[in-house]
């Protein structure tokens, strides 16, 4: 019996096979999450285009996996940050610890101008966060000034090595104990919505009482 009479069988199965499957995928995926974060469609096609490029790197990774970190990207870039613990809610049998591993690998396999990563201030935070805990109107409107004052670039030496997220997390704990209609929220909560450990906000406070 000839052993190639299965090879015609293969050959045609390889041809119908959809070399574009794992990018539709990636692009479905994507904009699912999009979709539970409240993206705007630019921050969505920048995703789709990052995961185009990334995609030969993050081969080995889930959809969700590559996608996420692909979405964190482009929020960065597009100056609508989201925090890793917001990303890993919305994607699929992952964690935040998988994310941040494929976010790296973008920005090295992509050679991301660093500048374009670096520009993220507390005050892009803000915002939504106030929003997140049902913060007063006078609390919120505290806490975005406090932002701006936290973004001010004379005062960056104040918090050396504390991240946008932690110092915005700090800001909306200070305002809890200066805002009657805002001192029933804890650090666990503040914590919770913003992804910043109980500890790191502790930390970050301490500054930000000397720059307000």
């Amino acid at each position: 019996m000839p052993t190639y009479s299965k090879q015609p069988t293969m050959l045609i199965s390889l041809l119908r096979q959809d070399p574009n499957k794992r990018l539709k995928r990636g692009f479905a995926a994507i904009s699912e999450m999009c979709s539970s974060l409240r993206l705007s469609s630019t921050v969505k096609d920048r995703a789709c285009e990052i995961f185009t490029e990334a995609e030969k790197v993050l081969r080995e990774r889930k959809i969700h996996e590559s996608g996420a970190a692909c979405i964190y990207t482009a929020c960065r870039i597009e100056r609508c940050p989201r925090t890793f613990k917001e990303m890993t809610a919305v994607a699929r049998d992952t964690n935040m610890v998988i994310i941040m591993r494929c976010f790296k690998t973008i920005t090295k396999k992509l050679n991301l101008p660093q500048i374009v990563l670096d520009t993220i201030k507390a005050s892009d935070y803000l915002e939504r966060f106030c929003s997140s805990l049902n913060m007063s109107k006078e609390g919120t409107k505290v806490a975005k000034h406090l932002g701006e004052i936290v973004s001010d670039r004379d005062k960056q030496h104040l918090w050396d090595g504390k991240s946008p997220i932690s110092m915005a997390a700090a800001i909306l704990l200070l305002i809890t104990q200066l805002s009657d209609d805002d001192s029933h929220l804890t650090l666990q909560q503040v914590s919770s919505h913003t992804g910043a450990s109980s500890a790191a906000i502790r930390s970050a406070i301490v500054p930000l009482h000397a720059a307000a």
